[in-house]
């Protein structure tokens, strides 16, 4: 969520390919619909489709937990993603 849109893809690539066979990944992020936007203190919560990470996996990979909540301590939505690298 702190990346650049853009970045998203290699980030995601270059996660994967330092996992060993069987490994897990776990990513999370806070969803910004719209428009990117930086809180109070710089920090960027980007604006981005989480089509943007899983089009970066590789097709032998398993999603195991692809979930959209509402974080109980801050309030805000939070997309996570569980994936095995086959």
């Amino acid at each position: 969520m702190h990346l650049d849109p853009a970045a998203i893809g290699a980030a995601v690539r270059n996660l994967i390919a330092i996992l060993r066979p069987d490994g897990t990944l776990y990513l999370s992020w806070r969803v910004t619909d719209d428009a990117s936007m930086r809180d109070p203190s710089g920090r960027l919560y980007a604006a981005f489709d989480k089509r943007a990470v899983l089009d970066e996996l590789p097709a032998d990979a398993a999603v195991l937990v692809d979930s959209d909540v509402v974080s109980a301590s801050s309030g805000k939505r939070i997309q996570r993603l569980i994936v095995r690298k086959a």
